[in-house]
């Protein structure tokens, strides 16, 4: 009996110790871009503009803004294989200009995103390459701000 009441412990802890790795690790936190490389071109974002983004509660909600436009959507992610995707997002804001190409690049980019990597206070979001997803050439990475 003592030995049943054992085993039920164990595999009750290890079943909420499973719990944990399956939630979704980016809730609740605030991102702030920091540097990209897109089609070989690598960069950072200029002083003159501010982009960041909100991943919130188990919805799956996030929210973003740039200097000029405010962004909102929802998005899909599996912790296990490290899947991230976008399935919808709208944007609000100032009118498409020259002097804020990054901004509206930066947002068509989500569309692209297909997987995540987590280290630290270091977030990179890897964008298909072409119609191929598995390369890792292409990504926003992004530092933790909350």
């Amino acid at each position: 009996m003592k030995t049943k009441l054992n085993l039920l412990f164990l595999l009750c802890a290890f079943l909420f110790a499973c719990e944990d790795l399956l939630k979704d690790p980016l809730e609740n936190t605030k991102w702030e871009l920091v540097s990209f490389v897109v089609d070989g071109n690598e960069g950072t974002p200029q002083s003159i503009h501010r982009i960041g983004f909100s991943l919130k509660d188990s919805d799956n909600y996030f929210e973003g803004e740039t200097s000029t436009n405010f962004f909102e959507g929802f998005y899909e992610i599996n912790s296990k294989t490290s899947e991230f995707k976008v399935v919808g997002y709208g944007v609000s804001g100032g009118a498409e200009d020259e002097m804020f190409n990054e901004e509206y690049s930066f947002v068509k980019l989500l569309r692209q995103v297909y997987s995540f990597e987590l280290r630290g206070n270091t977030l990179k979001l890897f964008l298909v390459d072409g119609d191929v997803e598995g390369s890792k050439s292409n990504y926003l990475s992004f530092k933790k701000v909350k």
